[in-house]
């Protein structure tokens, strides 16, 4: 059930079917936060998490980042969920 709503239909986490990034951690051991460096305080960090983001659009059906809503707000959501008639309709927000 979606948002923990028994009338919602089966959401994509409940299939396993999504990969929540949240951040990243480099080879020289820096650490990459989605919720702390998304925003432009640190521009380069916040670069490639957008660009990261953008690159994604492209891979999976769903990418909703942390403008989306609340339940993205520290996280980048990727799934390969159906969306139109043939199931190729894709979301990127």
């Amino acid at each position: 059930m979606r948002n923990n709503q028994p009338t919602e239909r089966v959401s994509e986490h409940d299939m396993a079917n999504v990969l929540d990034v949240s951040g990243f951690e480099l080879a020289d051991g820096r650490t990459i936060a989605v919720k702390m460096d998304w925003l432009p305080g640190n521009v380069l960090a916040g670069r490639l998490l957008q660009l990261a983001h953008d690159a994604t659009c492209g891979l999976f059906t769903t990418v909703r980042g942390l403008e989306t809503n609340a339940d993205h707000d520290d996280h980048i959501h990727l799934d390969l969920g159906c969306h139109g008639q043939s199931c190729t309709a894709q979301i990127c927000e």
